[in-house]
C-alpha cells in the first residue's frame, strides 16, 4: 500500500513483544505525526529501545501493527521501510570511506551514479563535513563519527529517521553542541524524528513530545512542559527532573483543576492536579526543588513545611538545600538562586510552595 501524505508517520496500534514469560512490550500505542521531533525516554528495561527496534523492523511485534505514513510495515523488512537509523554506537563500517558508508545504502536502492555522488554531497554539506569524504572512521572525531551516521540516514532521503542513544558516547560540551545540531537539522528538513533516551535533558530540551515509559508500558504522552509541570503519575514526576513527593489525601477537587491536598503533617495546601482523582484519595504532592522558597520572614513559622538543613551545595547559578522534616525520614531539595543570602547547616528553616501538583501514586 502506498503512502498517504494525510497519513501520521508513525502510528504503532497495540503492539506488545514477549520473550518467553517475559513481557518486553505491553500493548503499547503511539501516534508520531509527520515533521515532530519525539523522544521515548525511560530507564534501562522500560521498553523503549525494543519499541524503537519495531519502528525500524529489527524486531517484529508478536501483537500488534505498525504504520508508516499509512503504510503497513509491520512484515517489512528494514530495508524496504524507507526509514533513517542512528545507532548508539554509530555502526560505522571500519574499512570503508565516509563516501562508501553513505554510498551502501543507495547502492541498495540502485541509483545511479550521479544521483548517488549528488545525495552524498548535499548529506555531508546537511552535516558540515564537506571535503571529508575519503576518510576512514578511525581517521574522525567522536563528532564527526556521530555526523557521519546521522549522514547515513539522510542520504536516503527518509521519511522518518530513528535514533538509537546517539550522543551518549559525547562528552557533555559536545553533547550539548549536537543537541543543537541535530534540532537544527529536523527543523530545516522538516523530517520526522523519534530519538530514545535516558536523558533527560535532552528530551526535555529537543522534543516536540516526550514520551515516557515504565514497566513495559507508555505512562505519558505530553509536550515537555507539561511533561514536567503536570506528570501523569508520581513515577513520571520522579524521574523526569528531580521532584520531592510529599504524601497525603485529597480533601477535595474543584471544578477549575484544583484540588485540595492534606499533608501528613495535617496542613492543607489547593494544587493543580494532573489526573482523575476522587475525594479521599491516597496521592504525593510534587513539588519540584526550584518551586520551594526559603522564607525568611519573621513570621516564618507559619508556613506550610518546615525543617532543618541537612546538606548546602554551591552548584554555580544556584544553591541546594537538603532540608530534613521533622518526625519523618523525608528529605526536601530546595534550590534557591545563588545570589540569596546562604543558609547554615543544622539551621531551621519555613519553607514556602510557589507551585505544586497532586498526582496519582
Amino acid at each position: 500500500m502506498p503512502a498517504s501524505a494525510n497519513a501520521s508517520a508513525i502510528e504503532l496500534r497495540g503492539c506488545s513483544k514477549f520473550y518467553g514469560e517475559n513481557t518486553i512490550l505491553d500493548d503499547v500505542s503511539l501516534t508520531v505525526e509527520n515533521g515532530e521531533f519525539v523522544t521515548i525516554l525511560g530507564p534501562s528495561g522500560c521498553g523503549k529501545t525494543t519499541t524503537l527496534r519495531i519502528i525500524g523492523g529489527f524486531i517484529t511485534p508478536d501483537v500488534g501493527t505498525v504504520t508508516i505514513r499509512g503504510r503497513d510495515v509491520t512484515e517489512t523488512p528494514p530495508y524496504l521501510r524507507n526509514i533513517g537509523v542512528v545507532f548508539q554506537n554509530y555502526a560505522l563500517w571500519p574499512h570503508m570511506t565516509v563516501h562508501e558508508i553513505l554510498a551502501f545504502g543507495l547502492k541498495i536502492r540502485k541509483l545511479d551514479r550521479a544521483e548517488m555522488d549528488r545525495r552524498i554531497k548535499r548529506a555531508l554539506e546537511m552535516v558540515h563535513l564537506e571535503g571529508l569524504q575519503d576518510r576512514y572512521p578511525r581517521e574522525l572525531s567522536g563528532g564527526q563519527q556521530q555526523r557521519v551516521a546521522m549522514a547515513r540516514a539522510l542520504v536516503i532521503d527518509p521519511e522518518v529517521i530513528i535514533l538509537d542513544e546517539p550522543l551518549s558516547n559525547l562528552d557533555r560540551k559536545l553533547r550539548e553542541e549536537m543537541r543543537l545540531e541535530l534540532k537544527r537539522l529536523q527543523r530545516s528538513l522538516g523530517v520526522t524524528m523519534l530519538l530514545v533516551t535516558h536523558d533527560q535533558e535532552e528530551a526535555l530540551s529537543m522534543s516536540d513530545k516526550v514520551v515516557v515509559m515504565h514497566k513495559s508500558r507508555i505512562q505519558q504522552v505530553a509536550n515537555p512542559r507539561d511533561s514536567y509541570e503536570r506528570p501523569a503519575n508520581s513515577f513520571v514526576a520522579s524521574f523526569l527532573g528531580s521532584a520531592n513527593l510529599l504524601p497525603g489525601k485529597v480533601v477535595e477537587t474543584l471544578a477549575d483543576g484544583q484540588a485540595v491536598f492534606a499533608l501528613s503533617n495535617g496542613k492543607t495546601i489547593s494544587s493543580s492536579h494532573s489526573a482523575s482523582l476522587s475525594r479521599g484519595q491516597d496521592a504525593s504532592l510534587v513539588v519540584r526543588p526550584e518551586w520551594l522558597s526559603v522564607d525568611r520572614s519573621a513570621d516564618a513559622a507559619n508556613a506550610l513545611l518546615q525543617g532543618d538543613i541537612r546538606e548546602v551545595t554551591y552548584e554555580g547559578l544556584s544553591l541546594r538545600y537538603e532540608v530534613a522534616l521533622p518526625g519523618t525520614d523525608r528529605m526536601l531539595s530546595v534550590h534557591e538562586l545563588s545570589s540569596t543570602p546562604a543558609m547554615n547547616v543544622g539551621q531551621r528553616v519555613s519553607l514556602n510552595v510557589r507551585n505544586s501538583v497532586v498526582v496519582a501514586d
